[in-house]
């Protein structure tokens, strides 16, 4: 297995609530970084990335928090591209789902071929500022990264960085349960592929699993990005994060959809974000932490039945 880089990117500025920037570090704290050195040879933990104060950051049409949102992906953009370009792979620890922009537009940067785009989330996070009802960038960061989406996102200049991006028939969604209608029309409109839990309760983990995959990498050789909002699971698994959303995959299916991940050997970058340990009771903190890290852990080859070899 490649060397893995952990970065943390704890990003709160794309949504309201401030305990998610302690999301890296509460999973650290729950032996995140010593699991993974169970599995992967080598482990570089390289700790939190650093962000500057933006000053004044007044919305602009309709986003919250532009310059720094733009700010913090620009250097997580950059972070990532230079641990890919050392062949390395990548879990990033968030943080707001926001991050997504800078997660996935590094990768896209480092590769000599665009990866597909596994995002797991119980929200497509594909509103642009136009179509947004909260203005919250953690519910924009694929529209950002689409480039049939370009033409309908207004020009805010701290973004014009972005300038990497992934097509529509690259982009497959796993557990959708909250979706807004601006974005119900945009993934129409594109032929954005996806998984509700209506899909997964009627034909089940497995079969959806297959069905993605092949739907957005039918030649099975392209590099995976996973993108993990932890909200996809139920709030019984996973109480603690922001918005959270009834009838979430089940922390069995949760850990399927890693393990078959893992057994396709291409996933290049991970991120894991929403993850709020300030939200409910220490318990529930607890609980979140715990089936976090260990969805994460089969990701990178744990399994149920046990590890032989």
């Amino acid at each position: 297995m490649k060397p893995l880089s952990v970065i943390g990117s704890p990003i709160n500025i794309g949504q309201p609530k401030p305990g998610v920037i302690k999301g890296p570090d509460a999973m650290r704290k729950h032996g995140l970084i010593e699991k993974l050195k169970e599995r992967v040879e080598e482990v570089y933990d390289l700790g939190n990335l650093t962000f500057p104060d933006v000053g004044h950051d007044p919305p602009i049409k309709n986003m919250k928090n532009p310059k720094a949102v733009a700010t913090y992906n620009k250097i997580l953009s950059d972070k990532v591209s230079e641990e890919r370009r050392k062949g390395h792979n990548v879990i990033v620890l968030g943080g707001d789902h926001s991050l997504g922009i800078g997660s996935v537009h590094g990768q896209i940067e480092a590769e000599k071929e665009k990866p597909v785009l596994l995002w797991i989330d119980a929200h497509s996070d594909i509103n642009s500022p136009k179509t947004s009802p909260s203005g919250n960038a953690h519910g924009m960061p694929v529209a950002y990264l689409i480039e049939e989406m370009r033409n309908q996102l207004p020009e805010i200049e701290q973004f014009n960085w972005v300038h990497h991006s992934i097509n529509a028939k690259d982009v497959v969604y796993i557990g959708l349960r909250d979706i807004d209608v601006g974005e119900i029309r945009t993934m129409k409109n594109l032929g954005v592929k996806f998984f509700s839990m209506q899909e997964v309760e009627e034909y089940g983990i497995a079969k959806v699993v297959k069905l993605a995959l092949d739907l957005v990498d039918i030649t099975k050789d392209r590099p995976i990005h996973v993108s993990f909002d932890i909200d996809s699971m139920d709030p019984i698994v996973a109480p603690s994060t922001g918005t959270p959303v009834p009838a979430g995959l089940t922390l069995r299916e949760a850990l399927y959809i890693a393990e078959v991940i893992f057994e396709t050997g291409r996933m290049t970058v991970l991120d894991v974000v929403e993850l709020n340990p300030e939200l409910g009771t220490e318990a529930d903190a607890k609980t979140t932490t715990d089936n976090t890290v260990l969805v994460v852990e089969h990701y990178f080859g744990k399994k149920r039945m046990g590890n032989l070899s």
